[in-house]
């Protein structure tokens, strides 16, 4: 639910405020090509994505079902917790973005 409300909120700052890029970034790993805005709304997308899977696989894993629902809902486990990991890390991305801009780091 909070990733939800964090996607409409940036989608609302996406269409009120000039985006923000960082146009001095040189590592790839910061998306130099990405605005803010974008970042922050592709790791809410993974955080729902992450919990749609996690609903899923809890309905598919009850104990004594079928064993392929068993391993179908592990296999949606995994999924889910790699969405997290990687919302994590445009997180991750947007923190180290606006250090970057406040402190004037134009090197990384």
């Amino acid at each position: 639910m909070a990733a939800s409300v964090e996607l409409l909120l940036a989608n609302e700052d996406a269409t009120t405020t000039a985006p923000l890029t960082c146009p001095r970034l040189t590592s790839a790993w910061l998306l130099p090509s990405y605005t803010d805005q974008e970042v922050t709304t592709s790791a809410c997308w993974m955080y729902v994505i992450g919990t749609v899977v996690f609903i899923i696989a809890n309905a598919l894993f009850f104990p004594g079902e079928r064993s392929v629902f068993t391993k179908g809902g592990t296999i949606m486990f995994v999924f889910g917790s790699a969405m997290f990991v990687v919302g994590g890390a445009f997180d991750v991305v947007a923190v180290e973005r606006r250090v970057i801009r406040h402190r004037g780091l134009a090197w990384l």
